[in-house]
């Protein structure tokens, strides 16, 4: 039977905790490189004779570790979710029993945990952005936590809380008011933005209650905009034909009958 021996160990300098094995037989030497943790597993001394099967037994055991040891290195920066530290091992090309090897061990030590993933992502995204419940938790869907594990951790996001998130977007745009929109559309337009940002129709109620949408000077702002907009696309219109378009579409704008009536006669007094 083929035989190896260990020539020699010695420590890779250029490389935190990796040893260099030197390895001969009676035919042939070669060099592997080992993580202490194989070493260890191995008991690997000088003089210690290995087989040929032992020998593959410690290349296979150095890639899984080489594997486990990339996915330390990618947790080292911020806590990641399973599903992300699996599709990083499979970006680095290791094979899956490797990775699947690693994630075990990982999940084990507690290195990766997905239920204390999911609730750190929440209360960072309840304290760092504006974001309603909802889109946090299609992000933590994207980032493969399981269904029960996101109901049960955005339970921590609280109504308090949803309300302060949802105010302090609105701030931003609002801006009491709008020089664009008629203060229905707007109000329209700031419920569709909260639907987006993933709150609930009762958080929206809640928060959209003491909005200042709009006030007779920017209302007039506003419909003397969209009604040059409507003017220029009914252009080629006449008439009563062309009066209609543009009270239809000031209509759809959200703009009342009185002050769509009082901006078409300011247009035709000019």
């Amino acid at each position: 039977m083929l035989m190896y021996s260990v020539n020699k160990i010695e420590y890779e300098e250029s490389e935190k905790g990796i040893f260099k094995v030197d390895i001969k037989s009676d035919s042939a030497s070669d060099t592997i490189l080992v993580h202490e943790d194989v070493l260890v597993r191995f008991e690997l001394r000088k003089g210690m004779q290995l087989s040929l099967q032992m020998l593959e037994q410690l290349k296979h055991a150095q890639e899984d570790i080489k594997c486990y040891h990339a996915a330390i290195y990618y947790l080292s920066f911020r806590m990641r979710s399973t599903k992300e530290t699996r599709d990083y091992l499979y970006k680095k090309m290791y094979e899956t029993h490797q990775i699947e090897s690693a994630i075990k061990r990982l999940t084990k030590e507690n290195l990766l945990n997905d239920q204390a993933f999911a609730e750190m992502f929440i209360k960072n995204r309840i304290h760092l952005s504006n974001k309603g419940p909802e889109l946090i938790k299609r992000e933590l869907d994207k980032l493969g936590i399981s269904r029960d594990i996101v109901e049960q951790s955005i339970q921590t996001y609280s109504i308090s809380d949803q309300i302060k998130n949802a105010r302090s977007y609105i701030e931003k745009k609002v801006n009491q008011g709008s020089k664009r929109y008629s203060a229905k559309e707007y109000k329209n337009k700031l419920t569709q933005k909260l639907i987006q940002r993933g709150y609930s129709q009762t958080i929206i109620k809640e928060v959209l209650q003491d909005v200042i949408y709009s006030n007779p000077e920017l209302e007039q702002e506003a419909i003397y905009f969209q009604g040059q907009k409507a003017m220029k696309k009914y252009r080629n219109y006449e008439g009563k034909e062309w009066a209609y378009k543009v009270k239809s579409y000031l209509f759809r704008k959200g703009f009342s009958i009185e002050d769509i009536n009082a901006f078409l006669q300011n247009s035709k007094e000019e």
